[in-house]
């Protein structure tokens, strides 16, 4: 559960207990976790050691290896789970914000359907823009990660819009205390002359560049199944959601049992990004309770 103080919101975390396990947040300032065992032969250990120096021309090595990685194609291995763990929380740790963002961004597009591994490199992409003072920039990438993020990582992509908002002096801070109300209750329909108009988030009224995503959005044209999750997510990040859910609704109608699971949690993405908030997502996971598994009761 996740909450503002002492009043409670219900978290859309229905199903996450039935998706697998999850990469470990990227918390700037933290040390980051390397493996001190580690075969020094071993070059992901290698860039590993070299990031979390406190030699800038020996992190500068790291930061050239992991560009030559991703030159050759996608990550292999357990490269993806060094990148999240260790080389991107390293990274900021060392304040080498334009790297990070360059790599995260680097990863996401290249590895579209691999949505956990979208959504940390994405967080890594807030943190890093918050890092180096570019708030807007930072706010617009929140809403990006608030569309795509998992039902398990929703409260963390909420809690980083927040301090975006807060960063940001161009947006207000009335508009901090409003997305927070927005996630308990929803947003009412804007009312006219002409009888109710589309209810009207905090995150609606926010940009985002959906050029950054078309390159890999025309490389994922959904002709096969597999591509379906790519584009999805690409859609997602570039705000556009209507699309998205085209993307996901055809893959829910032909979900196997196996796979319900991990297509509803795409359709409540979607009904999270087009709101900008929670409250339908859970309203509307609520009503497939009975019909998707989990362990975990749903908070009260």
């Amino acid at each position: 559960m996740w909450c503002w103080g002492s009043s409670k919101i219900i978290a859309i975390a229905l199903c996450a207990s039935v998706f697998g396990g999850s990469r470990l947040p990227l918390v700037a300032g933290q040390t980051p976790p390397v493996a001190t065992t580690a075969d020094q032969t071993d070059p992901l250990a290698i860039i590993s050691h070299q990031l979390s120096s406190s030699e800038p021309v020996r992190q500068q090595g790291g930061v050239a290896a992991i560009r030559r990685l991703l030159a050759h194609g996608p990550l292999t291995g357990d490269a993806d789970q060094r990148l999240t763990r260790e080389w991107l929380p390293a990274l900021l740790v060392a304040k080498r914000y334009a790297e990070t963002n360059e790599i995260a961004i680097a990863v996401i597009l290249s590895h579209p359907g691999d949505t956990m591994l979208v959504e940390a490199c994405q967080k890594a992409r807030v943190r890093a823009l918050l890092g180096s003072g570019q708030a807007h920039e930072a706010l617009v990438n929140a809403k990006s990660l608030f569309n795509v993020a998992s039902l398990k990582g929703t409260g963390e992509a909420i809690a980083l819009v927040v301090q975006c908002l807060q960063a940001d002096t161009t947006v207000g801070l009335p508009l901090v205390d409003r997305f927070k109300t927005e996630q308990e209750i929803g947003v009412a329909p804007t009312s006219s002359g002409k009888g109710a108009g589309p209810a009207a988030s905090v995150l609606s009224s926010i940009a985002v560049d959906a050029a950054v995503y078309q390159k890999a959005l025309d490389e994922h044209p959904a002709q096969v199944r597999t591509d379906f999750i790519a584009r999805g997510n690409l859609l997602l990040l570039a705000g556009q959601v209507t699309e998205a859910r085209e993307m996901f609704d055809g893959l829910y109608a032909v979900a196997t049992p196996e796979e319900l699971a991990q297509a509803t949690e795409n359709i409540a993405r979607c009904i999270k990004a087009a709101d900008g908030h929670i409250v339908g997502a859970n309203a509307w996971l609520s009503k497939l309770r009975p019909v998707v598994a989990t362990s975990e009761p749903m908070p009260q």
